[in-house]
């Protein structure tokens, strides 16, 4: 009986040991799963940008540009259709409201560049998750003139976004830098390269449609509107008589953003 006993005891000792060790197993499972939940829910995810048809979203982003309160929604698109769009707009829904942006391309040619933005109401901390939907309106353009496009039929596009937002390292949306490179003289003329180069909040922009002009009637530039590359750049070049007594005030144009040099 005597051994019984010790015997009985054992195992219920060993049970009871066994018992132990799964309840902590259990515990630090649990410990880990919440661990491993909030690192997982914590994590920014990637930014995308979805549109159904008509147009291929490249890039999106919001973020807080420096100085200010209020987030921004910045998009690149690509116009996808087979003939040209124009005066795009923008309309975003964030956390169920719906934010009117704007648009700096006024006329987007097939597989052209559309840029638009909206400001949200407030200032969005680093590393936020958000999801919501966009609407881009735009009037059809078949017959490719841009001044009777805007009494066309507009068109609805709708998307879907998820980013993370982070704070931008410019305030400065859309930005239109312009250089010259002085060339060999050709016939007692100057050639003149410009290089016009499209940014959004400080990345490149391909496929932006660039207008160049000159405060000079007799100056030509060829070409005189570009499509800028995958660097964000569109090169044209311009021939100045060595007659020509004043500077050259040379614009290029993006949508509605702007900038010149004088040469």
């Amino acid at each position: 009986m005597g051994n019984m006993g010790i015997t009985r005891t054992t195992a219920q000792a060993g049970l009871e040991y066994i018992t132990t060790i799964g309840f902590a197993f259990i515990i630090i499972a649990i410990v880990i799963g919440i661990i491993y939940f909030y690192y997982t829910s914590t994590q920014s995810v990637a930014n995308t940008c979805v549109f159904n048809y008509g147009i291929y979203c490249n890039d999106f982003l919001i973020g807080t540009p420096p100085g200010t309160s209020n987030s921004l929604l910045a998009l690149y698109m690509s116009n996808m259709q087979n003939y040209p769009v124009a005066d795009p707009s923008l309309i975003a829904n964030v956390s169920g409201k719906n934010v009117t942006g704007q648009c700096f391309t006024n006329y987007a040619l097939p597989g052209g560049a559309i840029i638009c933005n909206a400001t949200l109401p407030n200032a969005l901390p680093d590393g936020t998750n958000i999801a919501g939907k966009l609407y881009v309106k735009s009037s059809l353009c078949p017959n490719g003139n841009a001044i009777t496009c805007n009494s066309q039929p507009r068109e609805i596009y709708s998307g879907t976004f998820s980013a993370h937002s982070t704070t931008l390292s410019t305030n400065e949306q859309i930005a239109i830098s312009v250089t010259e490179t002085q060339l060999p003289i050709i016939n007692s003329s100057k050639v003149i390269k410009i290089t016009s180069t499209v940014k959004l909040f400080g990345t490149s922009v391909p496929g932006a449609t660039i207008q160049l002009s000159a405060n000079v009637p007799s100056i030509v530039i060829t070409p005189s509107s570009g499509t800028t590359d995958t660097f964000g750049n569109v090169t044209s070049y311009m021939v100045v008589s060595k007659s020509q007594s004043s500077n050259v005030l040379v614009q290029a144009t993006f949508g509605s953003a702007s900038n010149s040099i004088t040469v």
